[in-house]
């Protein structure tokens, strides 16, 4: 039985909990992702905390929508390092999708220094390096042979 994304129920759940559910949505793909859901992960973006946010981007890149890399281009400049990463793979999976001025929005994502969680959970973030690496990396596709 196919288990379809509930965004109520996304909002809901953290840590451990929001992991096994959305990986039960990753496994089954873009038939678990109704248009509704996705549009509604859409606009909800920019008020989700890091957490979710990295999940919603993962979610976007597989749900199947068009124009998803607009979206995502943006958090090539989040100071998360989860969420940054996240837009990273992302935007990486869907290079077939990439255009012109999509790279010209990446060449002007400013260079950020990225941070996590400190893994006891204190509160305090950790420096782990920048976004550069990702960025030269999607911007190299641009010049790739085909």
């Amino acid at each position: 039985m196919v288990e379809y994304f509930c965004f109520q129920k996304f909002l809901t759940l953290e840590g451990m909990q929001l992991e096994e559910y959305m990986g039960r949505m990753f496994h089954g793909g873009e038939s678990c992702f109704a248009h509704d859901s996705v549009e509604l992960l859409r606009s909800a973006m920019s008020s989700l905390d890091a957490e979710h946010q990295t999940y919603a981007i993962e979610a976007l890149a597989i749900s199947g929508v068009s124009g998803v890399e607009e979206i995502l281009i943006p958090y090539l400049a989040n100071r998360e390092a989860s969420v940054c990463s996240a837009a990273f793979r992302a935007i990486l999976r869907l290079k077939s999708n990439l255009l012109p001025s999509h790279f010209e929005r990446i060449a002007e994502i400013p260079i950020v220094q990225l941070c996590s969680l400190g893994v006891n959970g204190n509160g305090v973030t950790v420096p782990v390096g920048s976004n550069t690496t990702f960025l030269n990396e999607l911007l190299q596709l641009n010049h790739a042979p085909d």
